[in-house]
């Protein structure tokens, strides 16, 4: 029944760069859309990464429509959409 928006936090714990995938957890992010932005860059294993996105499927892979790199860092930040959480 459609997709979801979602948020999720966490650490890279595996890549697969041959699928444009990688994993936080038992979630795995596509990010290939983000490929063709130069300013881009695959997160290592063990960085810790904001992923915003959509899900379509319930407990399926997460398409990335950003991803951050967070360091060590906490915190919030804002988007003005509302998100929910992964299935």
């Amino acid at each position: 029944m459609g997709s979801d928006s979602v948020y999720v936090k966490g650490r890279v714990t595996a890549i697969s760069a041959q699928i444009g995938r990688f994993s936080i957890g038992s979630t795995q992010v596509d990010y290939t859309a983000l490929l063709s932005d130069s300013s881009f860059r695959v997160p290592a294993t063990g960085e810790t990464i904001e992923v915003v996105g959509i899900q379509p499927t319930i407990r399926g892979v997460v398409l990335a429509a950003g991803v951050i790199q967070t360091g060590n860092k906490l915190g919030v930040i804002q988007t003005g959409s509302n998100f929910g959480l992964l299935h």
